[in-house]
């Protein structure tokens, strides 16, 4: 009789464990499912928005085709709203990628300077709405083995961050050096930096971080984890420092890479996983 109520309470114990079990598991269900769901309503905005900005731009010049200096005009806020519905759809590719586990090291010789000064140019329009100015210091060697797709994605991401959350004229800091063998990357700017309580959800997919910034500054939460996760493929570190109100470091590491041989052209690639060998094309 003993024997069988011990047995009656180890199964008693053993069913609310797995009672809570089920529960914790459920709650974390719904949250992600309420992450997704915030997620998809600040995407379609995200490519809503620039898309009727895009057909509303086009329709002036349609309309006025020989206003020569409102086309020009509408063809450079055209070139911005096209920048930046391209910059949030690479992120749901590159986001789709790691998700399904397909995201692999592909290595080509990058130039390391020329590809930063590229995205400087390229985020400029962003920049000068803010009168924001880049002060670069690009220290390492020029040449260096790695993604250059990643590599992009990963400095686009911390660059438009950086524009994003910086105050006006102020300076966005971006510095390269060799050392220990590995080329650091540091990104800093001045903004409106991140809450303590907020630090450990940075990186965490699908959120933004709830600071009562989020209408001012927009957003979906991919561009962190993106670069979180790129900078793991591409086997480097990432940190971060941050005080709120002013301003945000991330610092990039990444292993210098021994290229057997003569070593990669700039126009070959290889390709790399933890699953196969490297191979040459």
């Amino acid at each position: 009789m003993e024997d069988h109520k011990v047995e009656i309470e180890q199964l008693e114990e053993r069913n609310a464990k797995l009672e809570r079990r089920i529960e914790f598991v459920n709650a974390k269900l719904l949250k992600s499912e309420e992450l997704k769901s915030d997620f998809l309503s600040n995407i379609k905005n995200e490519i809503n928005n620039p898309m009727t900005s895009i057909l509303g731009l086009l329709n002036q010049i349609v309309l006025s085709p020989d206003d020569a200096k409102r086309t020009a005009t509408n063809a450079g806020l055209i070139y911005t709203e096209m920048y930046a519905l391209n910059f949030q759809i690479r992120n749901i590719f590159n986001a789709a990628e790691i998700e399904a586990g397909q995201s692999f090291p592909e290595l080509s010789n990058v130039n390391v300077r020329a590809l930063i000064e590229e995205l400087v140019y390229s985020f400029r329009h962003l920049a000068k709405k803010k009168n924001i100015e880049f002060d670069l210091s690009l220290e390492a060697e020029d040449s260096f083995v790695s993604d250059h797709e990643k590599l992009e994605v990963v400095l686009a991401n911390l660059m438009s961050n950086a524009i994003k959350f910086s105050h006006e004229n102020s300076t966005i800091s971006i510095k390269t050096y060799n050392e220990d063998a590995k080329l650091h990357i540091h990104v800093q700017d001045f903004g409106v930096g991140i809450e303590t309580k907020n630090l450990g959800q940075i990186y965490d997919r699908f959120r933004q971080l709830d600071t009562g910034t989020r209408k001012e500054f927009g957003g979906h939460g991919l561009g962190l984890s993106i670069v979180h996760s790129l900078i793991q493929i591409l086997e480097g570190s990432l940190d971060m420092k941050s005080k709120f109100e002013e301003g945000t470091l991330f610092e990039i590491e990444l292993p210098l890479r021994a290229v057997e041989g003569d070593g990669l052209q700039d126009d070959e690639i290889f390709f790399t996983n933890d699953n196969e060998e490297g191979e040459v094309f």
